[in-house]
Formats: C-alpha cells, sequence, structure tokens
C-alpha cells in the first residue's frame, strides 16, 4: 500500500525543542516498519488547505497516485494574522482562509483524489490552550492591542472549533473516514502535558498519541 500524507506541521511531527522547531521522524518510520505501506509525507510547516491542494494537484499531474492520501488542514486556516492585527486593530481581520474557501477546498481535494483513484482520510483538529498560544503568538507583539481585537482570548479556541467541525461535516457528507485525534487528545486529563511551549504544537508524548491514535484506526478499519 501506498499512502501520502498531505498536512502542515502537526502530521510533519513538528515540535519546539531546546529553542527551535525540529521534526520527529519517529512516527512516520515507524508506521513504515510496522506496516506494509509506503509513506511519503507531503506535509510542510505552515501550510494551509489551499497549498495542500496546489501539491495534491502536482502530484496527480505527474502521475504520482496513491492508494491513500491522508488530509490534514485547519490548524493555520482558522489562524488570524496576529502582526497586522496588532498594527491595524482598528480593521476586520479575516482568518488566514475564510470558512467557506476551506470547506471548498477541502472538498476539492477529496473529489480530486477520488478521480485519481486514491482513496482519501481524514484527520479533524487539535484542541490547543488559547493562554498559551496567545502568549507565544504575541510575544513578540503588543498582545493588550490583539485582546482588546479579539475581545477575549477563548475566541481563538471557538474559531478553531467551528473550522473543525465544518471539517467533520463535510467529512460525513463526502462520506470520507475521519481519524479522531481531537476526541484523543481531549480525553486527557493533563492536556497540556501533550503539547509543547507554543500551546498549539504536540510534544513528543503528543507524537505518541497521535501514533497510537492512528495505529487504532488503522486495525479498526481494516486498512491494512
Amino acid at each position: 500500500m501506498t499512502v501520502t500524507i498531505y498536512g502542515d506541521s502537526l502530521l510533519k511531527f513538528v515540535l519546539w525543542e531546546n529553542g527551535r522547531y525540529v521534526v520527529n521522524h519517529g512516527p512516520i518510520e515507524r508506521f513504515s516498519q510496522a506496516y506494509p505501506m509506503e509513506i511519503v509525507n507531503r506535509s510542510y510547516f505552515g501550510s494551509c488547505v489551499d497549498k495542500g491542494l496546489a501539491r495534491i494537484r502536482q502530484d496527480l499531474c505527474a502521475g504520482k497516485v496513491s492508494d491513500l492520501a491522508v488530509i490534514e488542514f485547519g490548524g493555520n486556516d482558522c489562524a488570524y494574522n496576529w502582526k497586522a492585527i496588532a498594527a491595524e486593530p482598528e480593521k476586520e481581520h479575516d482568518s488566514a482562509i475564510p470558512l467557506p474557501v476551506y470547506v471548498n477546498s477541502l472538498r476539492s481535494c477529496i473529489h480530486e483524489l477520488r478521480a485519481a483513484g486514491t482513496r482519501p482520510v481524514m484527520t479533524n483538529m487539535l484542541p490547543f490552550d488559547p493562554g498559551r498560544y496567545l502568549n507565544w503568538a504575541t510575544r513578540t507583539l503588543d498582545k493588550e492591542v490583539v485582546l482588546r481585537w479579539l475581545g477575549e482570548e477563548n475566541r481563538v479556541y471557538r474559531m478553531n472549533e467551528l473550522y473543525c467541525r465544518a471539517l467533520e461535516a463535510l467529512a460525513r457528507e463526502e462520506h470520507v473516514p475521519v481519524v479522531d485525534l481531537r476526541t484523543a487528545f481531549l480525553k486527557q486529563a493533563r492536556l497540556l502535558d501533550y503539547y509543547c511551549e507554543d500551546g498549539v504544537h504536540p510534544n513528543r508524548a503528543g507524537h505518541e498519541l497521535i501514533y497510537q491514535t492512528f495505529e487504532a484506526c488503522l486495525n479498526i478499519s481494516g486498512l491494512v
């Protein structure tokens, strides 16, 4: 079985460690060794769904067609441009990818992969700690200006949930299986034990939880 992953830093397994962002290659290497699959990881740090769709089209045009494709986007799509907000808080600011565009682009990913003979699988979005995240995102900005624009810091979490619900609704509509990473994290007693200093990237314990969730899903679904 050949598997291609289209996602952002979550499935690139990026984490903040020793003062910088690094890639944890362990989970992908373990999957490749444990299961009869060849994995190509086309995930990139900071990617939104528009970049993912472009990579899918690039691969399909080049004849790079996999048996299975994992689609994972949303964390960057629902985020705001904090630098722009801090500079011009009197203006309206939308998420990086507006919700209707996000849903339509995800739908295109599904349809174009299926048309090429690839089975799509999606993951939903991880929860995160809005306080820790905003401290990190505004560490070089005026946080008070950003918070006044937001209204309340929990707004960023609500936006994440809004996009995640839209993703899950699309998956049901298109009959695409979803690897439920969100529930796996929400069930933990101490959520922040699974996150890096920035509040959004899972640490090595979080990566292990992602691995276990994928493994359970693969075994239950009979994909391997």
